[in-house]
């Protein structure tokens, strides 16, 4: 059978590498993923459609991005069951209110022994995603010997910008509830997550970070005035309203906009950006501080979002934050591919996230599962894995690869704006947008 026509191909190795699925379930996967070319959003924000509806056209275009993820969610369950890993236990858990929202699952192998413990938080553009998908990559940590908490969270446009970061500390206090049930060792707590995800993730240990978050915010955590996050896990992550603005990303605009109440064109302004401390709020990459726990970062040189990385590992950098940084190549490096480890490239993601465990707990920590965890010393030793350029070219107009501008042609100048050459990726932006860049990165040195 040829996987290719069912699947997006960053699946299709996980299927070839012993996932038993049925051809029921494929084509089901097949009819819901074709949806996303026939795209109803198109035409429900299309303005000059004939529209005949009371509800709003982007949260329609939303609801049916929801529909779509759920579908395709239960299409996928013989794959998620076929390689979750062996002997990890799994519980459905509810860690607030409302109970159908936040809830999610708790992984673990060993329930008497004493656990570090990693929060994952799913993507979806804040809008849509569920946990469930996600439990394959969590069983990964949890064979590590962590206890994983792999939480859902509120979604936008209905709850928006900061009820998904409460929800996170709730998921805190959960762990902490449960520390001696569990022997779970809260001096050592995770955060991870992919893609909106990560950037959620992110903010929250932004807040612990920068206290003043837990009042902005209207955080109820008991543990705010002692309790650090121990590492930060990205993949794929976006850490700037900026590249939802310029990404190549189906409707990020919109979902930023669900999300954070704010159209990302008012965004591209200098001035908002930094003088408007409610939106600096909203962007980790605008809240690194030299407190900020260690981190690694997982990208791919084809996913759109590859420049939002390349950024916060500047910033991250620049506040002398220990950080590691693996950045996939070939096909299947594309957005969310470390969670699917039946490629090389999603083989060695792991083995990076593996070797940053090891790195942060250190050798005394005795609790990681050897055998779960290929970790090469050479890894460890080397810390970053995959550097990428420190120096941001600007460019107006001309080719970047030879030099060559043409400052004089006002057309061109007004096409194509500045090309940013970050991580030796190139995108075009605004003026303010390269003025935007360049303080964000020079203000942090």
């Amino acid at each position: 059978m040829n996987f290719d026509f069912f699947c997006p191909k960053s699946i299709i190795p996980s299927i070839r590498n012993g996932a038993k699925t049925s051809k029921k379930s494929l084509v089901g996967y097949k009819i819901a993923y074709n949806l996303f070319f026939f795209d109803l959003q198109k035409y429900a924000l299309n303005k000059k459609s004939r529209w005949r509806c009371s509800m709003d056209r982007e949260k329609l275009a939303i609801y049916y991005v929801r529909l779509r993820d759920k579908t395709l969610s239960l299409s996928l369950m013989p794959v998620v069951t076929a390689v979750m890993s062996k002997g990890v236990i799994v519980n459905k858990i509810i860690y607030g209110e409302p109970k159908s929202k936040l809830n999610g699952s708790e992984l673990y192998i060993d329930k008497a022994a004493k656990k570090p413990v990693f929060i994952y938080v799913h993507g979806g553009g804040w809008v849509q995603g569920t946990h469930i998908i996600r439990n394959p990559y969590c069983s990964r940590i949890a064979d590590l010997g962590f206890y994983v908490l792999n939480i859902n969270y509120e979604l936008a446009p209905d709850a928006k910008h900061p009820v998904q970061v409460r929800n996170i500390f709730s998921a805190i206090s959960y762990v902490f509830e449960r520390k001696d049930e569990y022997n779970l060792d809260t001096d050592n707590i995770f955060l991870g997550g992919d893609s909106a995800g990560g950037h959620l993730a992110a903010l929250a240990v932004s807040v612990t970070v920068n206290k003043r978050l837990y009042d902005e915010f209207c955080i109820k955590f008991d543990h705010k005035d002692d309790f650090k996050v121990k590492g930060f896990v990205s993949v794929c992550g976006i850490f700037d309203f900026l590249s939802c603005r310029y990404a190549d990303f189906h409707n990020l605009e919109l979902y930023a906009r669900s999300y954070s109440g704010y159209d990302v064109r008012e965004i591209d302004d200098v001035e908002t950006l930094f003088e408007r401390q409610d939106i600096k709020d909203m962007c980790p990459a605008s809240l690194v501080n030299p407190d900020f726990p260690p981190c690694v970062l997982l990208t791919g040189e084809k996913d759109p979002l590859k420049p939002a990385t390349d950024l916060f590992y500047e910033v991250l950098k620049k506040n002398n934050v220990k950080t590691r940084l693996y950045v996939g190549k070939g096909k299947y490096s594309v957005h969310a591919y470390p969670l699917f480890d039946g490629n090389t490239n999603g083989k060695r993601a792991m083995r990076e996230v593996y070797a940053f465990f090891h790195e942060v707990l250190g050798d005394g920590y005795g609790l990681l599962n050897p055998k779960a965890a290929p970790v090469d010393s050479d890894l460890i030793q080397r810390g970053v894995t995959s550097d990428i350029e420190s120096d941001i070219v600007y460019d107006m107009g001309g080719d970047a690869e030879n030099g060559e501008t043409d400052e004089n042609s006002e057309d061109k100048k007004e096409k194509r704006g500045f090309e940013i050459i970050v991580g030796g990726r190139t995108y075009i932006v605004a003026e303010e947008t390269k003025l935007l860049v360049e303080d964000l990165i020079n203000s942090r040195s």
